[in-house]
């Protein structure tokens, strides 16, 4: 089921605990969000079914996420996932 995609930078802090990627944080924003979850931009490279944590840095919320995709924006110089 698509749900409607809002283009929104909110300002995250990502996580990981293992993984492909091994251990990071990183502070950094969505590029769009829907009810089935965000595109972020990240610096480090994960890979699907890694599990991020995502701060939400405006309310402080947070929650563990799978990831499903990741593509890559040279242009932003690095990833969206």
């Amino acid at each position: 089921m698509d749900t409607e995609r809002i283009l929104h930078k909110f300002p995250i802090r990502v996580a990981a605990f293992g993984g492909s990627a091994g251990h990071f944080s990183e502070e950094t924003y969505t590029v769009e969000v829907n009810r089935a979850g965000a595109r972020i931009a990240l610096q480090h490279r994960v890979a699907p079914d890694d599990t991020i944590r995502i701060v939400n840095l405006g309310n402080l919320r947070e929650a563990d996420f799978r990831v499903i995709r990741q593509d890559c924006l040279a242009a932003e110089g690095g990833g969206d996932l």
